[in-house]
């Protein structure tokens, strides 16, 4: 098993239409990293983007990565390898990740708030060292990690948070 997978389908199929893969890309990055073929997969995370990224972008291609790593140096390695493959391309880089699953909504607070400090600072060690701690609820944080090391290597230097909610926000219940 590599230290990512990509679907070895062509085209996820979303309430919008199909949505394809991008087999050129997905096999550029094959060349460069160690990565695993799924076919099947049931990552649900991604069914929540396609239609928000269908209605916003209308058609485009993409190349699903799941990480199975789960270090800084294979988020460096991967990061690099997704880098290499953007390079000189027009690509957009999207890591998904719910920051919290806890019940109580301050202490979902609290923890949103000490995840969201460490990824402002944009230093991949640093944020490594506040994401990957055992207790830490932040379910994408090896995809966050990746994109922000290639993103780094592609000349980002800087992020920039666009908007933050949870789930007690939404529904209203913050009650423990």
């Amino acid at each position: 098993v590599g230290e990512c997978a990509i679907s070895s389908e062509d085209a996820y199929a979303t309430p919008l239409g199909d949505a394809q893969i991008a087999r050129d890309l997905a096999d550029a990055l094959s060349a460069q990293t160690e990565v695993s073929r799924v076919r099947g997969d049931e990552e649900h995370s991604i069914e929540m983007q396609l239609p928000m990224l269908q209605r916003a972008l209308g058609t485009f291609r993409f190349v699903p990565i799941l990480m199975s790593a789960d270090t800084l140096d294979a988020c460096q390695r991967v990061g690099q390898a997704i880098a290499n493959v953007a390079q000189g391309r027009n690509l957009l880089l999207i890591a998904s990740t719910d920051l919290s699953h806890l019940d109580d909504y301050a202490e979902v607070q609290r923890r949103d708030a000490e995840a969201l400090q460490a990824i402002q600072t944009f230093d991949v060690p640093s944020m490594a060292r506040a994401l990957l701690q055992r207790d830490v609820t932040v379910c994408g944080r090896i995809p966050l990690l990746t994109v922000s090391v290639a993103a780094q290597m592609l000349g980002a230097t800087r992020i920039q948070f666009l908007h933050h909610t949870s789930s007690g926000d939404v529904t209203g219940r913050k009650e423990p």
